[in-house]
């Protein structure tokens, strides 16, 4: 774990995600701060300050493909391949510390919506939409799973960061075009890949959920083949 928190690509995300949400308080037009003293329509602003699609699709997913690299870093690289005993071990192994990072990464949004609702007093909407909340944590944990075992599958079959978190951030900017573009893109794929910025009245049922997660495990079980079977000589020749 040591080796994560002196990498840029740690601290990097977190700083503009600090600034992003102090922006909101700061900046007219990016938190409607006309809001306050209405706790519910607060918390529904200040939630989709970073959960409505233009926020995710060119914030929040975007600055995870960042706080993620060092993740695929580590377990991208020879030495640290083979100190592991076997390949197995080290598919778990990638695969727990990229859920705990995601995991992570949403709890720290959420905390800064907290920390953003506390600064104007406004926390009393927090609780009443404590489900909600919890909902969509869970949900945007397992979609930024999916996000982040797609980009590390790319990456060992493309061998090129770049490319392969341009081709895993794809699918979010296609599921923006589907929603602000008129007339819409001709193939819809449905919100599978999407951080849910709805509102509490609008709480699904299973089916995103299980989406989400039959997501995440196909590309984790794709990501497992692929390392069964990769060279790892040969890519350092």
């Amino acid at each position: 774990m040591r080796f994560f928190y002196k990498s840029p690509f740690f601290y990097l995300p977190i700083l503009a995600l600090l600034l992003y949400a102090a922006a909101g308080l700061f900046v007219p037009g990016l938190l409607d701060m006309t809001a306050n003293g209405d706790e519910t329509l607060y918390t529904l602003i200040n939630y989709t300050g970073f959960f409505s699609v233009f926020a995710e699709t060119f914030i929040v997913i975007p600055l995870f493909f960042v706080f993620i690299q060092q993740v695929h870093g580590f377990y991208g690289n020879l030495s640290v391949v083979l100190r592991q005993s076997s390949v197995s071990r080290l598919t778990m192994r990638h695969s727990f510390m990229s859920l705990l990072f995601c995991l992570g990464f949403v709890l720290y949004l959420y905390f800064l919506l907290f920390i953003r609702g506390a600064w104007v007093g406004e926390l009393a909407g927090f609780c009443s939409y404590g489900r909600f909340f919890l909902c969509s944590a869970v949900l945007q944990t397992l979609v930024l799973y999916s996000y982040a075992e797609l980009s590390f599958l790319l990456r060992l079959l493309l061998k090129n960061d770049a490319l392969a978190f341009f081709l895993a951030y794809l699918p979010a900017v296609y599921e923006y075009a589907t929603v602000v573009m008129l007339p819409a893109p001709p193939l819809y794929i449905p919100e599978l890949l999407h951080l849910y910025p709805s509102a509490p009245d609008d709480l699904p049922g299973l089916a995103p959920f299980v989406l989400a997660a039959g997501a995440a495990v196909v590309i984790s079980i794709l990501k497992a083949i692929l390392l069964e079977r990769y060279d790892w000589l040969k890519k350092q020749r």
